[in-house]
């Protein structure tokens, strides 16, 4: 008897379970579709309409599936899913309870609009974005969990200054998530985010950099970046931080890089330099400045640039040869040997982006062995001033002193010489005027400089002319041998 009552069961939860199938896949919801789009704008906070249709599926769970659905906030957000599909809880089903969790969308859009007049946005394309959702939504707080996107590309515009910031196959993981839906939308409204992300490719006015990952938190406008592990993001082991803190409409940005036995031809690139030099170098960067707009940042520009390395190697151009035969011809400008020691981002700043190493370093069989570098340089107030720049070949010294008005775009008293072990100037040029890239061709400095540069040149004999006092002197020592690039053996 007890057999038969748990077949009779058994077929009576079999008709159950293909009838409730039926249900769910011939039940057409599309029918209370405007109530639908009313519960969720007034449980989430923000204008939700569904312009495609919805169906009912199991995915093992009940799930609500929908096309083309669209969440806007006042003027400020506006976020376009292709598809969207919402799991349910199973207890709350099991209670007879409708209440919405895990959520998928594909194909995501989003916009973002800020500052005065909307002077900037932020547009992001996502290819899945999953995260669950925790109810109720209170004071217009929308709250998740286990959010991450995937192969997401943002980018960030600023309308006033044309400013463009390029993120590619982005994935995000947000452990936690909080925003606040209060229109307008500002940065300040990301309550709470904290998670890891991984960016193969990050492009800021044209400049790139790859291969980044870091942990991230973000809390009421102020974002925190910290790399977990060394990167090889510069062909070397890099690490880094970066504090960002959105108040109003200013940014503080304080940045720090430091990368060791990192690729010269890497730096290079990065900054649209042809990679003339080759070898490995440590970099280290210290950077912090606050403003509304890019002049703004530069006029509060303050921190230090530091760049070091040994046994590199200069492609395209014999130095020694040429400084040696200077008497001779005089068919060449120190700038031009100089700006060995400006690759990365201050040769970027001298040249304003033009490639100097393709317009110099031509000759293909010619190339100078670079013994040390050393390009150090302070940082205040827009200011960039040498603090020990120069760098040694097997039979000369190269040095730089004075500074680079980063605001105004000019030269400050800045001057480049070849000196010799006392740090006297063999042969100096100084610069004034304009910064700017290489025009025609190189070889004068008004064609690559500009007319307004003053250009003086003096070949020092006999009294010492003190320029250069760093670090790449050898002390108590005589003049460096042309033949093996060393100095005397009595040096200390």
């Amino acid at each position: 008897m007890l057999k038969k009552l748990s077949k009779y069961l058994l077929i009576v939860l079999i008709i159950l379970v293909i009838a409730f199938l039926i249900f769910i896949y011939t039940f057409d919801i599309n029918q209370y579709k405007e109530d639908i789009e009313r519960l969720a704008t007034d449980e989430i906070g923000a204008d939700i309409t569904v312009e495609g249709g919805l169906r009912l599926r199991l995915t093992p769970v009940l799930a609500l599936q929908a096309d083309s659905v669209k969440l806007t906030l006042d003027k400020s957000v506006s976020v376009f899913a292709h598809t969207l599909q919402v799991d349910f809880n199973l207890d709350s089903l099991l209670s007879l309870k409708i209440v919405p969790e895990d959520i998928a969308a594909k194909k995501v859009t989003a916009c973002f609009s800020c500052g005065k007049n909307s002077s900037w946005s932020v547009s992001i394309k996502s290819q899945k974005v999953t995260g669950r959702l925790l109810l109720p939504v209170k004071n217009k707080r929308l709250r998740l969990s286990d959010v991450n996107l995937h192969q997401t590309a943002l980018r960030y515009l600023n309308k006033t200054t044309q400013d463009t910031v390029d993120l590619d196959s982005l994935f995000l993981q947000a452990g936690k998530l909080q925003i606040s839906l209060q229109a307008p939308f500002k940065l300040v409204r990301i309550l709470k985010a904290a998670g890891h992300f991984t960016l193969p490719v990050f492009v800021y006015n044209g400049f790139s950099l790859h291969a980044i990952s870091a942990d991230y938190s973000i809390q009421r406008g102020k974002i925190k970046l910290q790399t977990t592990e060394e990167m090889p993001l510069l062909g070397g082991k890099t690490k880094g931080a970066a504090t960002l803190s959105f108040k109003k409409d200013t940014v503080d940005v304080d940045l720090a890089i430091f990368a060791q036995d990192a690729k010269t031809e890497n730096l290079l690139r990065i900054f649209n330099q042809t990679p003339v030099i080759t070898g490995n170098i440590s970099v280290d960067i210290q950077l912090r400045t606050v403003g509304a707009t890019r002049m703004e940042m530069l006029k509060h520009l303050n921190g230090g640039v530091k760049i070091e390395g040994d046994s590199l190697l200069l492609k395209g151009m014999n130095i020694d040869a040429l400084i040696d035969n200077f008497d001779k011809t005089q068919k060449f400008n120190l700038l031009d040997i100089g700006s060995v020691a400006l690759f990365g981002p201050m040769g970027v700043v001298v040249t304003k982006g033009t490639d100097f190493g393709a317009l110099i370093f031509t000759d293909l069989g010619e190339q100078t062995p670079i013994l040390k570098l050393l390009s150090d340089w302070s940082l205040e107030n827009g200011q960039a001033q040498c603090r020990d720049v120069a760098f040694r070949t097997p039979g000369h010294i190269i040095a730089m002193r004075g500074g680079l008005d980063l605001v105004a775009f000019r030269y400050d008293d800045f001057a480049v010489a070849v000196v010799d072990e006392q740090g006297c100037a063999q042969i100096k040029q100084t610069l004034r005027g304009p910064l700017g890239g290489y025009g025609e061709k190189p070889g004068l400095i008004r064609t690559i400089l500009g007319p307004i540069i003053n250009l003086l040149k003096t070949v020092f004999k006999g009294k010492c002319d003190t320029f250069y006092e760093g670090s790449l002197l050898y002390p108590n020592s005589g003049p460096i041998s042309p033949s093996t690039g060393s100095a005397p053996a009595n040096r200390k």
